[in-house]
């Protein structure tokens, strides 16, 4: 899976349970994956970032979020992350063309009503 993020960017929690790191599975005793109690669905986040981790089991791709201190830190001394594919960018919606379309509408609107009078 390719990582597309860079340091900043917005973006949004689609995926918080289990754990894809080795250090630290994320599973009851009766081996039923559980949730990350502190990344949550749907609430956005801010890149704060990116690295390789070889400890990861996909490809070792990971994020850290400004609004998330885990307080748990690799043998390199770097805050444990998360796999990227827990987060989608966050998609905005641009105003500026929907405003842009209105004005010229007025504009073409007032352009006839003065060529009629």
């Amino acid at each position: 899976m390719k990582c597309n993020f860079y340091i900043g960017q917005k973006v949004v929690c689609v995926n918080n349970k289990g754990n894809f790191s080795s250090r630290a599975p994320a599973y009851d005793r009766g081996n039923n994956v559980i949730s990350l109690p502190y990344l949550k669905v749907g609430h956005i986040y801010t890149i704060k970032d990116i690295f390789y981790d070889s400890g990861c089991l996909s490809d070792g791709i990971v994020v850290l979020v400004e609004e998330i201190r885990r307080n748990q830190y690799d043998l390199l001394g770097r805050e444990l992350g998360f796999h990227h594919s827990r987060f989608k960018p966050l998609q905005t919606k641009s105003t500026n063309s929907g405003i842009e379309m209105l004005r010229k509408i007025c504009v073409d609107v007032s352009d006839n009503v003065l060529e009629k009078v």
